[in-house]
This record gives C-alpha cells, structure tokens and sequence, in this order.
C-alpha cells in the first residue's frame, strides 16, 4: 500500500490539528483514531478517482509487472505442471528459483520437488489455478492465502512456453502484512464510523473547481435534513449561514486557500427547519503540482449546546456579580431581574414567595413589557396550575408551558393568563428545608419550544436569586434585630460584659454602670475586679482564667458590690465568642444579682436542719448543746445564750450558753437592767428584736456597754418571746466585732427561738407530766388501793386493808355490802354509776370509771375503779371483782397539765404561723389567733370541725392529702401550696404536718403549722420574671439556639432554629436530624458530630448544612446532670455569611461605648 507519510494526501494529514476540533483533544484523540480518519480520506479517493474499478491496487501492480519482472525485485519461480491422463492437473514441480525465492517463502532445496512433496496440505486452489494458465495460455494476476505457509502472497502466473510444453513462470510478493493492515483499517473504519455518527460528526470532501462536494449522512443532517441530498456544493452552504455571518465566513474560506492554512470557523446557521444552530467546521485543502486547490477535506459538527452553554455561563457570571454587589432585595429583584428578562426575551419575570399552606402565590416584583397589566399581588396557585403542576412544584420540578391555550392541564384554555398577555410559561420552584418556599415566572407572549439549556440556566437563577434575596431580606431583619437587642441589653434587669483575647473586660451594658455605680472607663479592663469581695476574688478570676484558656463556658457565684457599698451574691454565665472561620474572640457573660434567693434558701435550709434536730433530741441540755452551737456557727457569733425571763424579778435565768473557748461561760442570773436601756426593755416586753450594731455607740446602752465587756461582745441581738403577754424567753446572739444585722438574719432568729421555745416548753410538761405519774405510781404502791370481790347473788363484798389508807376506814369495820360503799359515791357521780351498770349487764365484761368518795375526815377522794365481770352460763353477772384506787395526786397533775395546755395553747396563740390540730379524719379542731389573722378570719366558728383539706384545690389538695397520710402514719408531710385568704387575698404557704401522739405513742391527732411564704414566692416570681427575660431576650437572638438530649433528639428550639429549619416547634421538638434534613448524608454528618462532642466532653465549632446550600457554624458544648454525666448538648448556629455583619455591629457597640465620656 502506498506511503501515507508522503506526498500531498500525508502532508495534508500531518498537518491536521486534530487536538483542536470538537471531537476531542488531543489527550482523548487516540492514535488509532486519527489512523482510521487517515485512512477514511484515502478511501474517499478512492472510491471518487475509481469507481469501476474496486481493486485499483492490482492494476496498478500490472502496470509495474514488466518492470517488477526485469529487477527481480520480486520471487520468481518456473513451474512444470503434471496432469494425469485425462490432462487434469495434479500437481506442480519446481525447476527454477530466483534469489528472492527463498528468503520471501521460506523454503529450501525445492528445485525438483513437487507441491505436494513439500506442501503435502497445500490448496487444491493453487493446482488449479495453475492448471488453468497452461492449459488456456492466460496469464492471472492474484491474492490470495497460502495457508500451509500462513502467509498472503501477490502473484502473477503466465505460460513461458507453448501449451504442450507445461511451463509457466510465477512472480510473487508476500503481501501478508498490507493483508493484515487493510483488515485493520477496515476495523478502524468501522469504529470510525460508529464514532463519527454518536459523536453527531459529519465529514465532507469538497471539489475547489467544480465546488460540489461529497459528504456524510450526518453532515446533512446538521443542517436539517433527515436524508443525503442529491447534491451538495459551497453555495447551499453558504446560504444556510445567516447573513450576520456569511460575509466573513467566506472570507476565512478564501483566506485559509490562499495561504495555505486550515479553514476553521464556528458560525450560525439556519436549518431548513427554520431552526438555528451553531457549527464549528474545520478542513485542510490538497493542491496540485502547480500550487493550485483542487480539493478540500473537512469534518463539520453542531455546538449548538455548546455555544449556548457558553453565552448562558456568561450570563450567570454577569448575574452573579451583580448578586455580590446588591445588597438591598428590591434593588435585586429590579437590576437583576430586567437582566434577565431581556437576556430570555420575557414579556414577564415574577418574583413569587410560596405559602403552600394557604396553597397561594404572592407576586412581590415583576420585570415586564411597558403595555403589560402590573401582576404584583396575593393569586391563587390553583386559578393558574392544575394539581399536577402543583404537586411537581411541590417536589422541586420545574414546569414548562409551550402554550398555555392548548395545554390539556390548564384550565379553561388559559384564561388565568390572558389578562397579562401569556401565551408560555416557565414556573421554576425553590425548595428550603423540603418545603416550597419560592418560585421564578417566567412568561412570554407567543408559544415557546422551551430549550433544556434554558430551563437548566433558570433554573440555576432561581437558586442563587432565592438565596441571595433570603440572605438580604434575614441581614436586614438581623440589622433591626441587633437595634432591638442593644435596646433590650441595656433595659432588660440582666448585667451583661465582654471581653477580648487578651481576657481583658471591653464592654458593660447600662444595667452593670448602674448596678455598679461606676462609669464605663472605671469597669473596663481589669477594673470591675474592684467590686467583687475580697474572699471571693480569687475564686472568681481562677474560674475565669481556667474557662478562658480552655475556651470552655462557665457559670459560678460570688459577691459583688452594689452602688451603695452591700456585697451582694451574684451568678455569673459565660461563653467563649468565635468567628465563622474559629478565631476566638473572647468572651460574653451575663450576671443576675441573687442575694434574696441566696439568703432564703440558705436560712431555709438551715432552720430545716434545726427543725430535724429538734424532732429527734428530747433532752433539753442536748438541744441546746446540738442546735445553739450550730446557731453560732451559722451567725458567725462569739456567744449563743438562753435564758427563761421574769419581768418582774427583773432576771434573765440564763440556762446554756454556747461560746467561744475563751469567753467565760455565761449561765447564771443576770439582771436584764445591767444589759438594757428602759427603751430596749419596753421592746422586748412587747416582743420586737433589739439589735446593737455597736454596744460603745449605742445611747441606749449604759456606761458605754461596760456590762457587756467581761463577755467581750461588742455587737448584739436579743430575740424575746411572748406568752400570755409576757416576756417569758430571751435567746441572745453576740458577736466580738462591730456588725450590721441583716433583716434576712433577724428574721431567720424570729423563727428559731419560736420553735426552740415550743420545743423546750413541750420537753418540760411531758417531764412534769412523767413526774407527776411516777408520784402517782408510787402512792399506788404504796396505799396498794383496795382489792374487792362482789357476789351478785349474796350482795357479799369483800374488800382488802387498803380501805383505811383510802378513805380512813378500817376494812373490818366496813359493811360487807354495795349499798354501804355506794352511799359513800359522790351524789353527783351516782347516777352514772347506776347508768353504766345498767350499760354493762348486757354489754361488755371489763370495766373502768372514775368516781369520787367519801372519806371519814370529811373530804372528796377521788378514786379508779377497774373491775372484770363473771357470768355463768346464761350470761348473767354472778360476781365482780375489782380494784379502786386513790387517783387524787393524778387529777391534781392533769389539772396541772391542763394548765400547762393552756400555757400552751397561749404560747401557739403567740405565734406568728398558722398553727392548726386536726382529727384523724382532718376536722379542723383548732387553729390559733395568729391563723386566723393570716387567714382573715374574723370569726372560726364557721371553720370548726369543717374539713381541713377543702382549704386546698387541685395540685396543692393532692400535696396536701399526701402530707396528711404521712402524719397519720407518724411521719412528718410537708408541701408548698396556694390558699388564698377567707377575704379572698392571695397567699402562698409553707406547710408541715406533724402527728400529735398520746402517753402511748399512737397518733391521737394532727398538727399543721402553715408558713405564710408570699413574699418568699413574690421573689421567686421576681427571679422567674428575670429568667424570662431572659427567654425573651433568647427568642428574639436572631441566632438559632437548640438543645439535644444524649440520644441526638431536639429537646428544645429557639424561633431563629424553627426558622432556619423552616418547621414548627411540634415538628421538630423530639426529632431526630435524621427526621429533619432533606439529605441524608448531612444528617448523619450531624449527628456523627453530635455524639463525638458528647463522648468527649468537649465543645467544638463545626460547620453544618440543613438544605446543602445554607453553611451554619455551630458551637456545641454538652451540658452534665448533677453526677457529672454528659445528658445533652446544647448549640447555637451562626450565619456564616450573616455572622460578619452581627461581628461589625457588636464591634460598633463596644466602640462608642469606649468613646464615652
């Protein structure tokens, strides 16, 4: 085969730029490609120069055979052919070789030899071909396979002598190679082709004289038509150019001939469809001997996508530049939007947000036609779109329209569309967080064929003009919100601070300057250190410095001191700062002053602890031991002392004290004169607290508190208490230093000497009345009482010597009979010993009762009889056999008691609690004074025995049958609840239920003391109010704030994290990211990042996405139950593209608050 890399068809290929065309470059051009393309433009020639001859080859080796012939350069052989009989050939012998013979074939020593001998498996082909050239004296020109020796050979056989002689001559070529190439080229051909056609390539070959050309299938149908045309020449090419364009596309196909050079143009053409596309072409042209062109070779394919690819990426460019620029959501929706409605040649482009639940469309800017009805208004969606249309919108598909009067799911013909002048429609949705939130409308007047790279390039517009317009739209809305914080910072009742890298505070809200009393310049820096209590500052700097250098947040309480110099308790958050990118800033903190809740839930907490103590000790020297060194402990004082009062006596009976080691013990009598001015005695009397800041300063201390210097106290609080109108108990608390007592403490004492009082008061009547039944024991033994035994038959009474001890009557010289001893009952007493023997003859066989006798010296004796009863069998008392006894001491005790009742009902009368005794069956019994005038009662009559549990409604009715089912089983019930007054006030109360038991044991009765606590709750409302607040303030934070417990679900989310998911509380609260995202991987990149932060305790600043498109940094950092243990995490996001504009103003802030005067 002829040479390609020669002559003017391999020049012309060599210099072909293949890595330039459309079809590839030059890493994706195989050689093998380029071969075949090679060989395709041969084999055009060839089918053009010799079409009659399919083998133009072969003649033109006839052509070279003489000449072949005389250089030898061939193998050469002469043949003799043998025939049988019948002058059939059978075989051929060698008789002459030349020099090429053997080096060509490969065989050796054949002269003399046969075919056969040699090649025993040669073709019968061969004999016969032979044959034929002796016989018929006709040369043959052929190619064909020697399979014995798998090798193609090229041969020429003719007769060299006359018929009968046999000979003939063979000059041959081992064409084995060419075979093998044209097979190949003819696979390479194939592929070409199939490449040619899939890469929709259409070749030509053009004919510079006569400028007809012959081209492929494909190239006609790039210019519309769906078969080969008959003919096809320059001139019908250059008509389809467009006339924009043919003027220097034939310039170009002039130039590229003239110099020489590859023709390559890229142009718009019409089709014959009328449609236009764009082309890219490029040949190289073949010339004569003389330099001139004869032909020209080329490929030509459609870039129509391409092209427009091209403009339309130039578009989006230019938009998405105007996008970074514009800042204001109207100014986009103007600028930009005109763009692109001329650029698609729209009559309208709706800006359009979504309310799918009210399944409407709201118009809030349209670019369109000056002639054209503005659209800009709430629409129906389904005046406009059928429910198919809407449920692909609702999924993110977008919907195209060709026509909007033929189209079978619109209804009505169109008729929604008529008033603006729509004939097609583009509706491309956006969807945020898989809801439909916004849609671009794209509309023109006449019917479109809507391209895919039009829909595709809106497409994209829609997503970068929705979240360029929402991310304008929310950094106004931050703009406005941050105004509103800095408004609500510096009025909410929340000290607020900040600090910067360099852990230095740079800013303070108004509340702290106020708080503080202090200016912006005296607080910044290290300044606020100033007004934090000396005990407690290193504490608070160690909390801060060990947070700050671990970038961990922080929560801790210490004193801090107000304007007017108290040292109050505060409670003291804060946060590390970072920016989106995880530069750490510094920190933000928030301050709450709890000093009343501090001092309420301390005292509290202590007077429960007393009140525990108080219930288990029974000794009154323990509990004065046990509980007055804890109360001088807990006021920090030198000495604790108790002591009973006698006004009169003008004594204080201190009994125990509790004191420093080197402070003298104080019990003894002391005078209340030597310690009390008149003035302060007066207050006691009438039951107020005398306090002494300063004994040497008090005008009403005499000699300058020379009285009180053997006990080295130079501060002091006396605490009265009052029963039936007199002072009767004083406890003392004393202190070495000067001191101011605080209200919370006094208050605090109030209470405590009301229940050590109570509580000694009970220890000493339950010890008279132990005493006073031991006397009683011991004259029973004693006197050993009289031992009866009555037979009801015979009226026989025997009774023991006891008689005379009882009522001076020796038992000898006593009747034997019951009507003696019942004459000597009490009249006033006898009629209930006849009504009780009358109870007990049918009843039970015990008895008991009490009666009063007389004795011989004339006085009333009273006595106790108990006595069994026997019956025979017809159940009638025969006998009765008893024991009486002298139970005078006792009653006089029990009159005693009750006196000491009275006393202490008196003492409870006293009390400032609501003090209440119940029956089992929660009756109200009694409720002191002091009740009722919490209560507002003004008369209790009403109350009485009225149940005590209908004082109490829903939650508190159910604590309070709790705390009564614990008394009753002799347990101590508590609860807090609301009761208002009778009057109808509300009050809050402090209630414990306590058992009343009898000598036994046994619970008998019921105590309830209610402690007025309204204040109490109004400050816990006050502090519920602040937190609040501070919800408040947590809402309105444009920043999404959540909480997660440990398994991932969202326990709670602030509005901004509803918005940012775009979802209601119900939808999210309790969801797992997994129920939330509408990408999988992103939620499991989620909640990964969840679970890591919550195994390692630490927090982190991770980057997280809920759409794929809104980036969010988020600070997580767990949060710990009360043993330590991780139970959740909490998260704030911020913007990232939001987060630098909330950085600028917070910066602004700090800076004009630096710039104060």
């Amino acid at each position: 085969m002829k040479d390609l890399s020669t002559g003017e068809i391999g020049t012309l290929v060599s210099a072909y730029d293949w890595s330039q065309t459309p079809l590839g470059a030059a890493e994706t051009w195989s050689a093998e490609l380029q071969a075949a393309v090679e060989l395709l433009v041969i084999e055009i020639d060839r089918a053009k120069t010799s079409s009659e001859d399919p083998h133009p080859s072969l003649f033109k080796a006839q052509q070279r055979h003489d000449t072949l012939l005389n250089e030898m350069d061939k193998g050469f052989v002469i043949f003799e052919m043998l025939f049988d009989s019948e002058l059939k050939p059978v075989d051929y012998r060698y008789l002459e070789t030349n020099s090429l013979f053997e080096p060509i074939t490969g065989l050796k020593d054949v002269i003399g030899k046969t075919a056969l001998e040699i090649m025993p498996d040669i073709e019968p082909f061969w004999i016969e071909t032979y044959g034929k050239v002796v016989l018929t004296g006709e040369s043959v020109l052929i190619e064909h396979e020697v399979k014995a020796m798998k090798s193609w050979f090229e041969v020429k056989a003719f007769p060299i002598d006359a018929p009968q002689e046999f000979r003939f001559g063979v000059l041959f070529t081992d064409i084995t190679d060419r075979k093998l190439a044209q097979e190949r080229v003819k696979l390479i051909q194939e592929r070409l082709e199939i490449s040619l056609a899939a890469g929709d390539v259409g070749v030509w070959d053009l004919d510079l004289v006569s400028k007809q050309a012959w081209r492929s299938i494909e190239h006609d149908r790039i210019f519309g038509y769906d078969l080969l045309l008959p003919e096809w020449n320059y001139a019908m090419f250059l008509s389809h150019v467009i006339p924009r364009d043919r003027e220097w596309v034939n310039a170009e196909f002039e130039t590229a001939i003239a110099n020489h050079t590859n023709w390559e143009v890229e142009c718009c053409i019409q089709r014959i469809d009328g449609e236009t596309s764009w082309i890219w072409t490029r040949a190289a042209s073949e010339y004569n001997d003389k330099g001139e062109p004869v032909r020209m070779y080329g490929v030509v394919k459609n870039v129509s996508d391409r092209k427009r690819q091209e403009l339309n990426n130039k578009f989006l460019a230019e938009i998405q530049k105007d996008l970074v620029i514009l800042s204001d959501p109207t100014e986009i929706m103007s600028v930009v939007g005109e763009k692109i409605r001329c650029f698609f040649s729209f009559s309208i482009l709706a800006f359009i947000d979504i309310n799918t639940a009210t399944n409407e469309a709201m118009v809030v800017y349209n670019n369109r036609d000056a002639d054209i009805l503005d659209s800009v208004s709430t629409h129906s969606l389904g005046d406009y779109l059928s429910e198919i249309h809407l449920g692909k919108l609702k999924a993110g598909q977008t919907i195209t329209i060709d026509d909007v009067t033929t189209d079978p799911e619109i209804k009505d013909g169109g008729a929604a569309y008529e008033i603006y002048q729509v004939r097609s429609v583009i509706h491309s949705p956006h969807l945020s967080n898989g809801q439909w939130k916004f849609m671009l409308g794209c509309h023109r007047r006449e019917p479109s064929n809507w391209r895919a790279d039009e829909v595709e390039l809106i497409d994209e517009l829609t997503a970068r003009l929705y979240l360029r317009i929402s991310r304008t739209r929310a950094e106004q809305a931050l703009s406005e919100s941050e105004a509103r914080f800095r408004d609500m910072a510096d009025t909410a009742p929340v000290l607020i601070w900040m600090s910067g890298t360099d852990k230095l505070c740079n800013y303070f809200n108004q509340p702290w300057l106020d708080y503080a009393g202090r200016t912006l310049e005296q607080e910044m820096g290290n300044g606020w250190a100033e007004g934090v209590y000396a005990d407690d500052l290193q504490f608070c700097l160690d909390t801060y410095f060990t947070a700050f250098d671990a970038r961990e947040p922080f929560r801790m309480e210490y004193r801090f001191r107000r304007f007017d110099g108290q040292y109050r308790w505060f409670v003291d958050t804060a946060h590390p700062r970072f920016t989106p990118e995880g530069e750490f800033l510094g920190y933000i903190g928030s301050c709450l002053d709890i000093e009343d809740l501090k001092r309420r839930e301390l005292n509290s907490n202590f007077l429960a602890e007393i009140q525990k103590d108080l219930a288990v000790i029974e000794d009154i020297d323990q509990i004065m031991d046990v509980v007055g060194e804890k109360i001088r402990l807990w006021f920090d004082s030198s000495i604790v002392a108790f002591a009973d009062v006698d006004v009169a006596a003008d004594e204080a009976r201190t009994f125990n004290t509790n004191n420093d080691s080197d402070i003298p013990n104080a019990v003894g009598i002391h005078r209340l004169s030597e310690y009390h001015s008149d003035i302060a005695l007066q207050q006691l009397k009438a039951g107020q607290k005398v306090a002494i800041s300063d004994v040497r300063a008090e005008p009403n201390i005499k000699d300058n508190g020379i009285a009180y210097e053997s006990w080295q106290i130079l501060s002091s609080v006396s605490i009265p208490y009052i029963s039936d109108g007199q002072l009767k108990f004083l406890m003392g608390v004393h202190r070495r230093v000067p001191s101011v007592w605080r209200e919370d403490e006094l208050e605090l004492m109030g209470e405590l000497i009301l229940r050590i009082y109570i509580e000694i008061e009970r220890i000493r009547s339950e010890a008279a009345l132990a005493k006073a039944n031991q006397r009683f024991e011991a004259a029973t033994q004693a006197v050993e009482g009289i031992i009866f035994e009555w037979s009801m038959d015979t009226n026989f009474v025997f009774r023991s010597n006891g008689l005379f001890n009882l009522i001076g009557v020796e038992a000898k010289d006593a009747p034997p009979t019951s009507e003696w001893w019942f004459n000597l009952i009490h009249p006033e007493d006898q009629p209930n010993i006849e009504s009780f023997f009358t109870q007990i003859e049918n009843g039970q066989d015990r008895y008991q009762y009490e009666y009063r006798v007389l004795h011989t010296d004339g006085r009333w004796i009273d006595v106790w009889e108990k006595g069994k009863l026997k019956r025979n069998g017809a159940g009638k008392i025969v006998e009765l056999v008893g024991f009486i006894s002298d139970i005078s001491d006792r009653k006089r005790v029990e009159e005693a008691l009750q006196h000491s009742e009275e006393f202490k009902n008196r003492v409870l009368e006293s009390s400032s609690d609501c003090i209440k005794v119940l029956d089992l069956n929660a009756q109200l019994l009694y409720m002191n004074i002091g009740g009722m005038g919490l209560l507002e009662i003004d008369d209790l009559t009403p109350y009485l025995n009225s149940e005590w549990l209908c004082f109490w409604e829903s939650e508190q009715r159910q604590a309070a049958e709790a705390a009564f089912t614990a008394a009753k089983s002799g347990e101590i019930g508590k609860f807090q609840g609301f009761c208002a007054t009778v009057k109808g006030n509300p009050k809050w109360w402090d209630v414990v239920v306590t058992p009343i038991r009898d000598g036994a044991g046994q619970v008998v009765q019921i105590l309830s003391t209610s402690r007025d606590i309204t204040e109490q709750k109004r400050a816990e409302e006050e502090l519920r109010q602040k937190n609040a607040i501070l919800d408040v303030i947590n809402k309105c934070v444009p920043t999404p704030i959540f909480v997660k417990d440990r398994q991932g679900r969202i326990i709670y989310a602030n509005p901004a994290t509803l918005t940012a998911l775009g979802k209601t509380a119900a939808e999210v609260i309790g969801r797992y990211d997994s129920d939330l995202y509408s990408s999988p991987e992103d939620a499991v990149r989620v909640m990964e990042n969840d679970q890591r932060i919550m195994s390692s305790g630490q927090m982190e600043v991770v980057e997280e996405s809920a759409d794929g498109i809104n980036i969010f940094l988020v600070m997580k950092a767990p949060y710990y139950n009360e043993a330590g243990e991780v139970i959740g995490l909490v998260g704030i996001s911020y913007d990232t593209l939001t987060i630098a504009f909330k950085l600028n103003a917070i910066v602004s802030v700090s800076y004009n608050r630096n710039k104060l005067p």
